[in-house]
């Protein structure tokens, strides 16, 4: 399961009331982007913890078996025993529910976010520099999400409904019918569907359509640009 930074914190605290207890606190902080890498757990994540009191040393019995104390030829690890009868174990299991999807794309995030697949290609320059960003190959990855948090704002304003075509902003229902956009908790969706392309409709790898994350200066943080899609 990844978050952004600080998003989940699992917290083990003594009790100031109780001597030897301690409390186990989940936090799940406001805001927080929470995706599961699981295919089998993508919407809820179970965590499972094992609650239950520690022995100490004295309830312990000590087996040296039928090595006389006395004999000190050479080194002995004693066997220590307990019996499990004189303590309750508890397994607490909290599910964890998911904000987003996990699946390729990119946005403003910290480089230990771990939001997305690490296979989504880099994005470059004319010149062959990386910049910050993406480019995603949409008939090989089916979907592709886009991340921009508050206070930066997208351009166009409705990613992936509009997309920026040559510097051209349209709606992407005017690009394709087989282009699907969707919004999770924090990311902008857009997933190609097969079955919807039109007629008249073909495989086009350029212009690429483009969402950017920028400041309210107009300042470029991160760019998606999408490929390989079906248009008139």
């Amino acid at each position: 399961m990844s978050s952004t930074k600080g998003g989940l914190e699992v917290v083990f605290h003594e009790d100031l009331i109780r001597s030897g207890y301690q409390t186990l606190k989940i936090n799940s902080h406001k805001g927080a982007v929470l995706i599961s890498k699981d295919p089998f757990y993508n919407r809820h994540v179970p965590m499972r913890f094992v609650c239950g009191k520690a022995p100490h040393l004295s309830i312990l019995s000590i087996v040296n078996g039928n090595r006389p104390a006395s004999d000190t030829s050479e080194h002995h690890i004693p066997q220590i025993t307990e019996s499990s009868e004189q303590y309750n174990w508890h397994v607490v299991e909290v599910a964890v529910e998911t904000t987003d999807p996990y699946m390729q794309g990119c946005g403003v995030t910290y480089a230990s976010d771990e939001l997305f697949k690490p296979e989504t290609p880099q994005l470059y320059d004319g010149d062959g520099q990386p910049q910050f960003g993406c480019k995603i190959d949409l008939q090989a990855a089916k979907e592709a999400a886009f991340y921009c948090p508050a206070p930066y704002v997208l351009d166009p304003p409705k990613c992936f409904r509009q997309v920026s075509v040559d510097g051209i902003t349209k709606k992407i229902t005017a690009v394709s019918k087989s282009l699907v956009t969707s919004e999770s908790n924090h990311f902008a969706i857009l997933r190609f569907e097969r079955w919807r392309v039109g007629s008249g409709e073909t495989l086009r790898h350029t212009p690429p359509l483009q969402c950017r994350c920028v400041t309210t200066k107009g300042i470029v943080l991160s760019t998606i640009q999408i490929e390989n899609y079906y248009a008139k």
